[in-house]
């Protein structure tokens, strides 16, 4: 009962509609940069900023709801 009331309260919060997918596609935006070596050589700060653009660019409007 404790894991069900704890899943509960993560949902309550919004974690399955914000944290979830903001860390999923920063993740993915960011393993690609880095392995396809886009900006550059040892430019991980540019990495981590376009990856964070391209998550709250993905977050923010679903938030908001408007798609």
């Amino acid at each position: 009962m404790a894991l069900q009331d704890f899943i509960a309260l993560l949902d309550a919060w919004g974690v399955t509609d914000v944290l979830i997918p903001f860390i999923l596609v920063f993740t993915i935006v960011f393993a690609v940069l880095q392995k396809t070596k886009i900006l550059g050589d040892g430019k991980k700060n540019y990495n981590v900023m376009v990856a964070l653009v391209m998550a709250l660019a993905v977050v923010i409007p679903h938030i908001v709801g408007r798609y």
